[in-house]
């Protein structure tokens, strides 16, 4: 099995995050995407974010279509702060799966601060790790070894969607419409 961990806060999922995730199952090969949201983010402490049932089940929503896509509640369960190694070490023993079929989805400006992540190089040592960005951008110098994902930019974030609610705007197409309805329904970002 070729397995791909992406994770994140999704508070909300949207559809660069999707996108990503496609790009990724695409290029790499990929039997799935798990999609990991955290409990607590280590370098989100003092921020607001959603409760995880509501970031939980908007996922869920965004990607209930998609058989390549899956949802790992590991680190919601566990509570407390979320560290990618403990995570990483959990799929790797559940899925039996060897360094080579095992990918670890970042972002670019992730990369740039791996260096100072909970045990970077047992990271390493046991992922693949892509890196995804735009290919005309200088890429960041590490010691880690990565794969380069090139996939289409959106300037899409979580915190754009979260203010245009706050400020009544339209979130349509920004994520899929059923995640869009339950945001307005429980009344999130308000």
């Amino acid at each position: 099995m070729r397995l791909g961990v992406y994770g994140g806060t999704f508070d909300p999922v949207h559809m660069a995050h999707l996108i990503l995730a496609e790009c990724a199952r695409d290029s790499l090969k990929l039997d799935s995407v798990l999609f990991v949201p955290s409990y607590i983010p280590p370098h989100k402490k003092n921020v607001k974010i959603s409760a995880a049932v509501h970031r939980l089940r908007m996922l869920e929503l965004a990607i209930e279509p998609d058989s390549g896509f899956a949802i790992c509640d590991y680190e919601v369960r566990k509570q407390g702060t979320s560290y990618t190694v403990d995570t990483l070490l959990f799929l790797q023993q559940k899925y039996a799966v060897q360094r080579d079929d095992f990918y670890l989805i970042i972002g670019a400006d992730n990369m740039k601060d791996f260096s100072l992540w909970k045990e970077p190089d047992k990271i390493a040592a046991m992922t693949q790790i892509v890196v995804a960005g735009r290919s005309n951008l200088q890429r960041t110098p590490s010691r880690y070894p990565s794969v380069q994902l090139d996939f289409p930019q959106m300037d899409i974030s979580s915190s754009l969607i979260r203010n245009r609610v706050h400020e009544g705007k339209s979130i349509k197409y920004f994520t899929p419409a059923a995640v869009v309805e339950y945001i307005q329904k429980n009344r999130l970002y308000l």
